[in-house]
């Protein structure tokens, strides 16, 4: 038997550990996968995450429909929520969503593009369009969560380990994300791309339109401001027209959904199988008192009760098949999400031109153009918008209010912008709060908490309650109080 060389085999044995060791730990590795969060993953899924809390219509988290009246549930033992029987559980839920699921991913989405390496001046200015636009859904979230509660934790929101957050004042909020706005605005160049179609599913990284809505937002920040800080409510609604704000039904802020597991309608996967939501009688009353014909696209003409549609009695309880019912058009899984439409943006520019700004046309016109807008973003013919706006109780002059009651100019544009948002609860609840009509009432059944008013705020959460104390005391202590009647700072009336 020939002798092993003991020199050679150690040698050899070396090599076979070094080599071994290496793909050891090159299979620790999955190369499947990626070691860090792609930044445009990040955005896209905040967009996602926003939108459905936004459109939802959930008991648990999202109940704006209710507080509009435009929608009720019928439900003797589920009906709480109309009733202004809210638990802190709404404040909570909306507060997981936009800080954890939202800001946390678009504030980490921001910090890695921040870091990535670019070179030519193309890639500098793609990368600058970047920031911009995830600055102003950051300010746009903020806008949200104010609107909602009033002083909200903003300064130390986001700050690593900071678990109990410092509350911002409300109005000192509105005012910072006003200049992140503007920055983003002036960093907007429309003549560079921005990010890909399948990482921007509001937009499709159209700078051009994202630069529109920044402006919308702004004139909307504005038109809040304008009681309580008018010079900053005057340079925002100046500058937010001369730059240009959402000018078309093309341009309004949308998320799609499809036919698909987790991508179909919030609104649809609330309603399907579900009979518990009808439309208000104040509601349809009103769309049938002056023949709207979008009452077929908001409601089911198959429904009608002895040929009319018939609304349920707000917070009252019944049974499913004593109302009409929510047309097919919500029972769609591909129904898209509105963020922010040329509707909205028409009648915030008819309240700017009643207020004396110059905004390229009347009251009037900007009332017209809010009710056509809505109608067509609905499938309305040019026949059927004009004789709607023919109609006495309609057209600016004459136009009349809830039950036909005479209303001044402030309260039309409110009026045919609560019409116009039978399915955008939040933006309809927010004009109320701010433009003092239509004057909805308070049930009958309503709890001792809502003191025989619609509410004007959420609860903050139950967490924020039992974990961030002092910070929530201090807060609650600031705003008035932590009630559902307490006003935002920019609700003065």
């Amino acid at each position: 038997m020939k002798k092993i060389n003991r020199r050679f085999l150690s040698l050899s044995l070396i090599c076979l550990a070094m080599t071994s060791c290496g793909d050891i730990d090159d299979l620790n590795k999955n190369e499947k996968v990626f070691e860090q969060p792609i930044p445009e993953a990040l955005m896209t899924s905040a967009q996602l995450n926003y939108a459905n809390q936004l459109i939802a219509i959930d008991v648990n988290s999202n109940i704006f429909r209710y507080l509009s009246q435009h929608w009720t549930n019928i439900y003797a033992i589920g009906n709480k929520e109309t009733r202004y029987n809210f638990t802190r559980d709404i404040g909570g839920a909306l507060f997981r969503t936009m800080y954890i699921d939202v800001l946390q991913d678009l504030n980490n989405s921001k910090k890695f593009i921040e870091k990535t390496v670019v070179l030519t001046p193309e890639e500098i200015a793609i990368k600058q369009n970047k920031l911009a636009i995830i600055d102003v859904q950051i300010a746009n979230t903020y806008l949200f969560l104010v609107d909602c509660f009033g002083d909200v934790p903003y300064t130390e929101a986001l700050v690593e380990n900071n678990y109990n957050p410092k509350y911002d004042d409300g109005q000192s909020i509105y005012l910072s994300i006003a200049n992140k706005l503007t920055n983003a605005i002036n960093n907007l160049d429309t003549n560079k791309s921005s990010f890909n179609n399948n990482q921007d599913i509001i937009y499709n990284g159209n700078v051009a339109k994202w630069k529109k809505f920044a402006n919308s937002l702004c004139l909307k920040i504005g038109l809040h401001l304008y009681d309580v800080n008018k010079p900053k409510a005057d340079e925002l609604i100046n500058a937010a027209v001369a730059s240009g704000v959402i000018n078309s039904n093309n341009d309004n802020a949308i998320v799609k959904y499809f036919n698909t597991a987790n991508n179909q309608s919030p609104i649809y996967l609330a309603l399907i199988n579900n009979d518990q939501y009808v439309p208000t009688k104040l509601f349809v009353d009103e769309l049938n008192s002056k023949s709207d014909p979008r009452a077929d696209k908001y409601f089911d003409p198959t429904s009608k009760i002895g040929g009319n549609y018939l609304g349920a009695v707000y917070a009252s309880s019944g049974s499913f098949d004593d109302y009409s019912h929510f047309s097919t058009t919500f029972n769609d899984p591909t129904l898209p999400g509105v963020i922010f439409d040329y509707a909205e943006t028409c009648f915030l520019l008819a309240d700017a031109a009643n207020k004396g700004y110059s905004v390229g046309g009347s009251t009037e016109d900007w009332y017209n153009n809010g009710i056509t807008a809505s109608m067509q973003s609905w499938g309305m013919t040019s026949t059927e918008i004009t004789t709607y706006l023919a109609q006495p109780s309609v057209a600016f002059s004459t136009a009349t209010g809830i039950n036909g009651e005479s209303i001044n100019a402030k309260e039309k544009i409110a009026y045919q912008l609560w019409l116009s948002y039978g399915n955008r609860g939040f933006e309809a609840w927010t004009e109320f709060r701010r433009l003092d009509y239509p004057r909805l009432q308070a049930p009958s059944n309503a709890e001792l908490q809502a003191q025989n008013k619609v509410p004007v705020r959420l609860f903050y959460s139950r967490r924020e309650q039992n974990l961030n104390t002092a910070n929530y005391t201090s807060a609650s202590n600031n705003i008035g109080g932590d009630l559902i009647t307490t006003k935002l700072f920019w609700d003065k009336f």
